[in-house]
Protein backbone atom coordinates (compact mmCIF):
# COMPACT_ATOMS: atom_id res chain seq x y z
CA UNK A 1 0.00 0.00 0.00
CA UNK A 2 0.84 3.73 -0.76
CA UNK A 3 -0.54 7.03 0.79
CA UNK A 4 -0.94 9.55 -2.15
CA UNK A 5 -1.44 13.41 -1.45
CA UNK A 6 -2.63 15.51 -4.46
CA UNK A 7 -3.05 19.29 -3.42
CA UNK A 8 -3.79 21.67 -6.54
CA UNK A 9 -3.98 25.59 -5.78
CA UNK A 10 -4.25 28.50 -8.25
CA UNK A 11 -1.70 30.93 -8.04
CA UNK A 12 -0.76 34.22 -9.68
CA UNK A 13 2.53 32.84 -11.00
CA UNK A 14 3.18 32.77 -14.89
CA UNK A 15 6.12 30.24 -14.67
CA UNK A 16 5.82 26.50 -15.49
CA UNK A 17 7.95 24.32 -13.26
CA UNK A 18 8.43 21.10 -12.29
CA UNK A 19 10.90 21.57 -9.54
CA UNK A 20 11.28 23.53 -6.31
CA UNK A 21 11.45 27.08 -7.55
CA UNK A 22 13.13 29.79 -5.91
CA UNK A 23 10.00 31.83 -3.80
CA UNK A 24 8.63 34.25 -5.70
CA UNK A 25 8.29 36.67 -3.34
CA UNK A 26 10.51 40.00 -2.34
CA UNK A 27 11.42 38.95 1.19
CA UNK A 28 13.09 35.75 -0.33
CA UNK A 29 15.63 35.37 3.26
CA UNK A 30 13.02 34.86 5.34
CA UNK A 31 10.24 32.58 2.66
CA UNK A 32 10.57 29.32 0.62
CA UNK A 33 11.21 27.30 2.65
CA UNK A 34 8.31 25.07 2.96
CA UNK A 35 8.61 22.82 -0.36
CA UNK A 36 12.18 22.36 0.71
CA UNK A 37 10.94 20.54 4.14
CA UNK A 38 8.35 18.87 2.69
CA UNK A 39 11.04 17.47 0.57
CA UNK A 40 13.37 16.58 2.90
CA UNK A 41 10.67 14.48 4.53
CA UNK A 42 9.66 12.94 1.73
CA UNK A 43 12.90 11.72 1.19
CA UNK A 44 13.50 10.47 4.29
CA UNK A 45 10.82 8.31 4.34
CA UNK A 46 11.50 7.11 0.66
CA UNK A 47 8.97 8.34 -0.89
CA UNK A 48 8.47 10.70 -3.77
CA UNK A 49 7.17 13.94 -4.85
CA UNK A 50 6.14 15.51 -8.00
CA UNK A 51 5.59 19.39 -8.42
CA UNK A 52 3.41 21.00 -11.65
CA UNK A 53 2.50 24.43 -11.91
CA UNK A 54 1.61 25.56 -15.47
CA UNK A 55 -1.47 28.12 -16.70
CA UNK A 56 -1.17 29.31 -12.79
CA UNK A 57 -2.08 26.13 -11.29
CA UNK A 58 0.20 24.81 -8.96
CA UNK A 59 0.23 20.75 -8.42
CA UNK A 60 2.26 18.98 -5.51
CA UNK A 61 2.11 15.36 -5.50
CA UNK A 62 3.69 13.00 -2.26
CA UNK A 63 3.84 9.73 -2.58
CA UNK A 64 4.84 7.34 0.57
CA UNK A 65 4.94 3.75 1.02
CA UNK A 66 2.93 2.44 3.92
CA UNK A 67 4.71 0.71 6.44
CA UNK A 68 3.21 -2.95 7.50
CA UNK A 69 3.54 -4.67 10.54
Amino acid sequence: GYFVMTMTNPTTDDRVYSDIPATSKADGKHHGMGLINIHNAVEAYDGQMHIHCEDHMFELSVTLKLQTK
